[in-house]
């Protein structure tokens, strides 16, 4: 099993978020979940509890999200993407139930797993945290990753050493993730991608 506190290299994070098809609903909804958790740094928690009036597309390549975090705690986090902006989340809105307060929810697909069992068909409940670390770890595997390397947390944990390592303003990065102590943030710089990717060359070489 790999350690909790992986952190991916950018190349396998790409790879991770290329996995789920979008032609069709279930994989169009996950790829605009796990571009969320890696490009907003979000918890499951907070990907999940996003409503529809929580996600807005201001610009044609801005994200803008509405965020609640732990302890109650709210933040606005930007994206820039032309991808999320101008295709995903706009393809999303349009076959995701209407009637769901939740952006990310189930659909009428009784063969779409959710983590509500039997009660998958019934389309407009929320997804459960289980099942998006399942569909990461999942992810992860099909891009040929080592077992238990993917997940929501390696996901956000990723963003942040991305951005630090391509001179991103360790301040802007604490208020993006909902840091409430710049000290937290600052742990991030004490990774790199290469040396990540170094060590999952070794880890399959063995």
């Amino acid at each position: 099993m790999a350690s909790g506190r992986a952190c991916l290299h950018p190349r396998e994070v790409e790879t991770v978020l290329d996995q789920p098809s979008t032609r069709c609903p279930t994989g169009l909804r996950n790829r605009v979940l796990v571009e969320l958790l890696y490009r907003a740094g979000l918890h499951v928690s907070e990907a999940l509890a996003l409503g529809n009036q929580h996600v807005k597309c201001v610009e044609p390549d801005l994200v803008r999200l509405h965020v609640r975090g732990r302890g109650r705690r709210t933040r606005t986090v930007s994206i820039r993407s032309e991808l999320l902006a101008s295709s995903l989340i706009p393809h999303w809105r349009q076959v995701r139930p209407r009637s769901a307060d939740c952006f990310f929810c189930t659909l009428a697909d009784a063969n779409a797993p959710t983590g509500f069992g039997p009660r998958a068909a019934r389309a407009g409940h929320p997804l459960r945290d289980s099942y998006v670390r399942a569909m990461v770890a999942r992810l992860g595997e099909r891009a040929g990753l080592e077992p238990g390397l993917a997940s929501p947390r390696a996901l956000r944990r990723s963003h942040a050493v991305h951005t630090l390592a391509a001179g991103g303003d360790l301040r802007d990065l604490q208020l993006q993730l909902g840091h409430t102590r710049l000290e937290t943030t600052a742990r991030y710089a004490q990774y790199t991608p290469s040396s990540s990717e170094s060590t999952h060359e070794q880890r399959r070489d063995r």
